[in-house]
């Protein structure tokens, strides 16, 4: 069907003009009841179906844009994000033959299609003013996607209601692809918001609601006395409840309105518009958490049009997002670390209602899709990360449990993290061991604790470090790489000083904490033996007295200082860890200290020191 024949039947002539404009005026920001001759016009039609040939239509006479496909959340190549280069090539390329065509006094037409200039029919002039150069009445159709899409929200219970909404929502994102979508303002961004609004109603495909219900009512069988706030819960869960044959709907309607949404979003940019942003991003991410079953669909595509397939497709319309035509990409994966730290730490407002493991199903899918982005878009998105994995450490109660999963839980982001990245991330860790408050410092030890044993990770950053040095012998000083300064000083040895150094903490707790790690990892810890000999073994080999020793009387690096003004000191690399006679000295002291923590700790630390090398048990140590 032509294309001007399909918005024929929607009889916008219907729509009198005081109406349109009252809504036009209005921004679209209520809903305006539909004049009695539309809704008369509505019952003779299947404008379900109207909507969906529309949509069709207007695709088919743009071209067929591209798909969501297999490719787009496992390529590591930037490019895979923009597929907007060859489409205005294009449109490019088309307006010149019609440019050309015009000039020749020559005009093209489809055969027995009189409604068509010749304008329209050249394949790259496709814009608003052709659409409206061709009588499309573009302001009664707007208006009445409107009215769709915000009657829905006043019947949110009526399924055939709510699938007219979807069609109208679809309409529009495919509309805003259509060039000129901003000059004839055809995107508004409060329309923009009521439609990414729309996509909401798939948190009625989420199994949590019908837990919730359930909580509700028994809640409201024991309890002697309803409260309100149980009442108004429990009637937004029911009026959001949905048939079995519904959902199923729901489902191939939302994954079909996404693949549209990236059609759109390929071709229509939201450059300058940061609030629709943000709108959609936090949508999407809602989107992504569906999926509470498997956590390996962005690498293997599902067979089906499921939920599973809902939330990849969330998560590759998330990734076309950064891209800089839409915005400032630094800024687009902030605002997407940001939208997905609940599902990291799962921070939700119903957290008890979601199982433990389908809590981890979430976060794991969402490190896949923070690895995946570093791979696509590299270092746009370290700033993002960084902030994300900042927020993950500052937001944990200080309580052991809570602080246990999220130690576990920031471990497993930094295994994701490239190795330039990954050093920044180990630099402020340390940092965060000295920070002001003790409950930033005692996780901050935590993680140190885990890096001391793991140097996979650090002959990664050995190999990093190797990699900018041979740059930096063939470049210039100014063209170094912002992180290699992290990747120097990113290694064992301080982070065996950022222990020791916190070992003379003011707060008990934190000493206890730093002395009970340091146990830990002087009795065989092959990760970290090298710089423990470094102290406590080579030195000594060939000296007649210990005391002769320059490294035996070493004091303490006050690393607090350093990284403090880490960006001005950090120049070359260093040995930051005291000698043999100042970690005694402090034991001494510390198995004296009134906390019995510290003391239970000192001694231990200092019995692995006599295991691990006998000459250091001295009578005065003994005693």
């Amino acid at each position: 069907m032509d294309l001007y024949e399909v918005f024929s039947k929607f009889e916008l002539e219907l729509l009198p003009n005081d109406w349109v404009k009252d809504i036009w005026q209005n921004q679209f920001s209520e809903l305006v009841e539909l004049p009695p001759a539309y809704e008369e016009h509505l019952e003779s039609v299947n404008i379900r179906q109207l909507l969906n040939a529309a949509c069709s239509a207007i695709k088919s006479w743009l071209g067929t844009g591209d798909m969501i496909d297999n490719t787009e959340l496992t390529s590591s190549s930037p490019s895979k994000l923009n597929h907007t280069s060859m489409y205005r090539s294009r449109l490019s390329e088309a307006h010149s033959i019609f440019q050309k065509s015009s000039n020749e006094g020559h005009s093209t037409m489809h055969s027995g299609a009189s409604t068509l200039s010749g304008a329209s029919t050249i394949c790259g002039l496709k814009s608003w003013q052709t659409l409206i150069t061709n009588n499309l009445q573009h302001k009664p159709l707007i208006c009445l996607i409107s009215n769709f899409i915000l009657t829905a929200k006043e019947n949110p219970s009526d399924e055939t209601v709510q699938q007219i909404s979807l069609g109208a929502t679809n309409l529009y994102f495919i509309l805003l692809a259509v060039p000129g979508s901003k000059v004839y303002n055809i995107f508004n961004p409060v329309l923009y918001a009521h439609a990414i609004e729309s996509l909401k109603i798939c948190t009625v495909l989420d199994e949590t609601v019908n837990s919730a219900t359930n909580n509700a009512k028994n809640k409201r069988r024991r309890a002697e006395d309803d409260s309100d706030d149980d009442e108004e819960a429990l009637g937004n869960v029911r009026k959001q409840s949905i048939s079995p044959a519904g959902k199923v709907n729901l489902t191939k309607c939302l994954n079909v309105l996404l693949n549209d949404l990236l059609y759109s979003l390929e071709r229509f940019k939201l450059k300058g518009q940061e609030d629709s942003l943000i709108l959609t991003i936090q949508i999407l991410v809602l989107l992504t958490r569906l999926e509470k079953k498997q956590s390996n669909f962005l690498i293997h595509s599902p067979n089906q049009v499921s939920v599973t397939s809902l939330s990849r497709n969330a998560y590759i319309v998330l990734k076309n997002l950064c891209e800089p035509d839409h915005n400032n990409v630094e800024e687009t994966v902030r605002f997407i670390m940001r939208e997905l730290l609940p599902s990291i730490l799962i921070i939700g407002t119903q957290p008890s209602l979601i199982k433990p493991r389908e809590a981890a199903v979430i976060k794991d899918h969402s490190i896949n899709f923070i690895k995946s982005l570093l791979l696509a878009i590299d270092e746009p998105a370290h700033k993002g990360v960084m902030a994300l994995v900042q927020h993950l450490c500052i937001r944990v109660p200080d309580r052991a449990e809570p602080r246990a999963k999220a130690v576990t839980i920031v471990f497993e982001v930094l295994q994701v993290l490239p190795p330039a990245l990954y050093a920044r991330v180990v630099v402020w860790m340390m940092q965060l061991c000295h920070a002001s408050e003790v409950k930033n410092r005692i996780f901050g030890l935590e993680i140190v604790s885990k890096l001391l044993f793991t140097i996979d990770n650090f002959t990664a950053l050995q190999n990093a470090v190797a990699s900018f040095s041979s740059r930096s012998e063939t470049v210039d000083n100014n063209e170094k790489h912002p992180y290699e300064k992290y990747t120097t000083f990113a290694n064992m040895k301080f982070l065996l000083a950022t222990v020791l150094s916190r070992c003379r903490d003011h707060s008990s707790r934190v000493r206890a904490k730093a002395l009970a790690i340091l146990a830990s990892i002087i009795p065989g810890n092959a990760a970290i033996k090298e710089e423990i000999d470094d102290i406590f073994v080579n030195p000594y080999k060939d000296v007649a007295s210990i005391d002769d020793c320059d490294t035996y009387k070493k004091e303490f690096f006050n690393l607090h200082h350093f990284l403090q003004n880490f960006e001005d000191n950090a120049e070359d690399d260093f040995n930051p860890l005291p000698g043999a006679k100042a970690i005694l000295q402090l034991l001494e002291t510390s198995i004296s200290d009134e906390k019995v923590f510290v003391r239970k700790s000192a001694l231990q630390v200092l019995a692995n020191i006599f295991l691990y090398c006998e000459k250091w048990m001295t009578p005065q140590l003994l005693e």
